[in-house]
């Protein structure tokens, strides 16, 4: 058996079996085996063992064996799966004369049951479409008749379920109808033989159905059962629902094992004193309001005259006089004295309204808005017939400081231009127009070249693209130090602290997340600088939830495009930073005075400063 295996399977230059991962007979296929960890390992060799698949078990676990031994990156589970295997074939014992006889007769009448002319080239993932479709149908309670059939395809059952048998996900069985006896034309001349077969599939609750459809499942089922048609490639499927699972806190109290010890009967709370006196709370084992368990019958005797409440104007619950010689006697609760709506132990009686209130009052109270917003446009190396490696290098630093105000409170921005700061265009600083109640108005900028160490001539491309000149670049600084005066820079506007730190609300604003999540945090990782953590996040203009959500439409045809489809006047040459960070300010300016509210990032690192939504 192990020769037949290996001269099947060629090992190449690197000494890997070939034709590992190869199905030449779906039909055959036993669903549920693998290597994943020790569990699927000895559920590999059970599935393997049953009646009619036997013939095919040493070459299924040699399979999984080598596929785990030349996995690239093997776990501790496919390591305990491949010592599983390892020992099972150490103690396999090949079977002799008359059991390999055996075998060979349940292979010829397993192939000849499951014999298809469209095994191959079947989708499991049109198979899963299929199977949710027909899992719809039944869900929806859809009378048994021809409209609760739907179509499925036999390539795509079978690449699905695989042939008759136990699987990982339940069981296959087939019955063959043919002339009566159970026997099938096989010539395979154009499929006749297929029209003899009706297979009837069981998936054992839900961890079949997320076997099947890959860990996503519509809704919970206990049992699924699949009628399917060979002859005219239907399917029907048949749901016993899993009625035991709470999916809400109304459920898990009218649980009827949960409330099998109780009376059907009006009930108070020890704890908040809230009747439940509806026919939909008496049968609420736990207090609606603060979630207390409610007492059994027995455990409330005695008990029923201090926490009934008397059907009085003021919903108290007056005390009783305790005469015990030790305590003395306790005053009695003076009823008239009770605020309407509250209990002598000062417990406001509350309702569905004023809780829904207290939500609405903390759900619609706005997040705060920015009070800054820093727009930046990096330019970097580049070429247009190689990646730049290691990589790309930032040789233009510009950014624009927007200071956001109310117009209508008498607010106004004051000019704290300082540091590198260039010229900015009117458009930018004027006053905002009429019946604009917010604006942004610059207030600062910054900009300067930087100096590239890695690849420190610039490509053709680069100076054509950017007209960044070589001798600016040689005459700028260097990474390290422009980060350092830019930090200076945001701390001169009070924005960072000496750490680098933010300090009030703020943010960058990007046309684009390449700026800084890409060109700037990979640049400085690679040359071991530390990344100010101030740029831990960013509002991208091109994001759906901001220029789309605003303008109504996508920010289509570049930056120049966007700027003049506001209404603002385009100066400048464009791929230069600086200028490319004053056209996008005009329209983040202009997004603040059409009533935009910029209140929160699109983008950030987290504390290893990494994206959120990557791995590294």
């Amino acid at each position: 058996m192990a020769e037949d295996w290996d001269r099947r399977h060629k090992r190449d230059a690197r000494n890997i079996p070939s034709n590992l991962y190869t199905d030449d007979n779906p039909s055959t296929t036993i669903k549920g085996t693998g290597f994943k960890d020790a569990a699927t390992a000895e559920r590999t060799i059970r599935l393997t063992s049953q009646p009619g698949v036997r013939f095919n078990q040493y070459w299924t676990v040699r399979a999984m064996r080598e596929r785990a031994a030349h996995h690239p990156h093997p776990t501790a589970g496919i390591r305990e799966a491949l010592r599983i295997f390892d020992q099972w074939l150490a103690n396999y014992r090949a079977p002799d004369n008359a059991e390999r006889a055996a075998q060979e007769r349940e292979r010829i009448q397993r192939v000849r049951l499951c014999r298809s002319v469209t095994i191959r080239g079947g989708d499991p993932g049109e198979g899963r479409r299929c199977l949710l479709q027909a899992l719809d149908r039944a869900w929806r309670r859809k009378p048994v008749k021809a409209s609760s059939q739907v179509e499925f395809p036999l390539g795509a059952f079978v690449a699905l379920f695989g042939g008759p048998g136990i699987h990982g996900y339940g069981k296959h069985e087939i019955v063959a109808r043919g002339d009566g006896a159970g026997n099938v034309d096989d010539s395979g001349g154009g499929g006749g033989g297929n029209d003899g077969f009706q297979s009837e599939v069981t998936i054992d609750g839900m961890d079949g159905l997320l076997e099947l459809l890959k860990g996503r499942a519509p809704f919970a089922v206990r049992e699924v059962t699949l009628h399917y048609d060979h002859r005219h490639e239907t399917a029907r499927a048949q749901i016993e629902r899993d009625g035991g699972r709470a999916k809400s806190l109304k459920n898990f109290w009218n649980a009827p094992s949960a409330r099998a010890d109780h009376a059907g009967e009006s009930w108070i709370c020890r704890t908040c004193t809230f009747a439940h006196d509806g026919p939909r709370e008496k049968k609420f084992v736990a207090c609606e309001i603060c979630g207390s368990p409610r007492c059994r019958p027995e455990e409330a005797a005695g008990q029923t005259e201090e926490l009934s409440v008397p059907q009085t104007e003021g919903h108290s619950v007056p005390r009783t006089e305790n005469t015990s010689a030790e305590s003395g006697p306790t005053p009695t609760a003076d009823v008239t004295q009770v605020p309407p709506g509250t209990t002598s132990w000062n417990l406001r009686w509350t309702s569905e309204h004023n809780n829904h209130k207290r939500r609405r009052r903390a759900l619609d109270a706005p997040p705060p808005t920015m009070d800054h917003l820093i727009v930046l446009d990096f330019e970097w190396t580049a070429d247009d017939r190689r990646r730049m490696l290691p990589v790309a290098e930032i040789t233009q630093f510009p950014s624009v400081a927007l200071e956001l105000f109310n117009v209508r409170s008498g607010g106004a921005a004051p000019d704290r231009r300082g540091g590198t700061h260039r010229s900015l265009p009117p458009d930018l600083t004027d006053a905002p127009p009429q019946g604009a109640s917010h604006d942004a108005r610059a207030v600062s900028s910054f900009d300067t070249f930087v100096r590239p160490t890695l690849n420190p001539a610039l490509t053709e491309f680069s100076v054509r693209l950017t007209a960044i000149s070589q001798d600016q670049v040689d005459a700028a600084t260097t990474i390290g130090a422009v980060v350092h005066r830019y930090v200076k820079w945001l701390r001169s506007l009070g924005l960072v602290d000496s750490g680098g730190s933010r300090v009030g609300n703020w943010s960058f604003v990007t046309w684009g997340d390449s700026d800084i999540m890409q060109t700037l945090r990979l640049e400085l990782r690679h040359k071991s600088i530390p990344l100010p953590p101030c740029f831990d996040r960013w509002i991208n203009l091109k994001s759906p939830g901001v220029f789309r959500r605003h303008y109504n439409r996508e920010p289509k045809g570049g930056l120049r495009s966007c700027v003049e489809s506001v209404g603002a006047k385009w100066e400048g040459r464009a791929h230069n930073g600086f200028v490319d960070s004053v056209n996008t300010a005009k329209i983040v300016r202009h997004m603040v005075q059409t009533g935009y509210l910029f209140t929160r990032p699109t983008r950030g690192l987290d504390k290893c400063g990494v994206p959120f939504g990557q791995k590294e």
